[in-house]
Formats: structure tokens, sequence, C-alpha cells
């Protein structure tokens, strides 16, 4: 499911990208992936409060412990930073 949300996100095809990004979240919540790429996906639709709870449930979810997690939860800061300027 993650990477028909990339395949779709790639064709700017932004909506079908956040379906198939939150049922990838849905069956591994300890995944970042899903939950950054759909807020960059709600962010190009201008969906600015929904890009932050994407990012807050990336925040909560997201494994502190993995480098894969640390990574994509400074993606995140950095983007919910961009979003709240």
């Amino acid at each position: 499911w993650t990477a028909m949300g990339s395949l779709r996100q790639v064709q700017r095809k932004f909506a079908e990208a956040i379906e198939a990004y939150k049922f990838a979240s849905f069956l591994d919540l300890e995944n970042p992936k899903p939950m950054y790429y759909a807020a960059e996906c709600m962010m190009a639709l201008g969906q600015k409060t929904e890009a932050l709870a994407a990012l807050a449930a990336l925040e909560q979810y997201a494994p502190k412990t993995t480098e894969n997690g640390r990574a994509y939860l400074a993606k995140g800061a950095a983007l919910k930073a961009l979003i709240e300027k």
C-alpha cells in the first residue's frame, strides 16, 4: 500500500495517494513512511490541519529507537515547522 501511495503521489493523484497511505498506516502503525508522505499529499491539497494531524500521528507512533523512525521523525518535525510558519 505504501508503494501504491507513492505511485499515486508521483502521478499527482494526491487524494488517492492519501487513501493508500492511510491503509498502509493502519496495517503497520510503527512504519513512519506512510504518515509522512500522507502529510506531504495533504499539503499539496492545501489541507494543513489534516497534515498536522498526520504528523502528530507520526510523532506518536514512529519508533524512536530505530534509525528509520528517527529519520522520519526529523523529516516530520521539519515539515511541521514549515506548515506552522
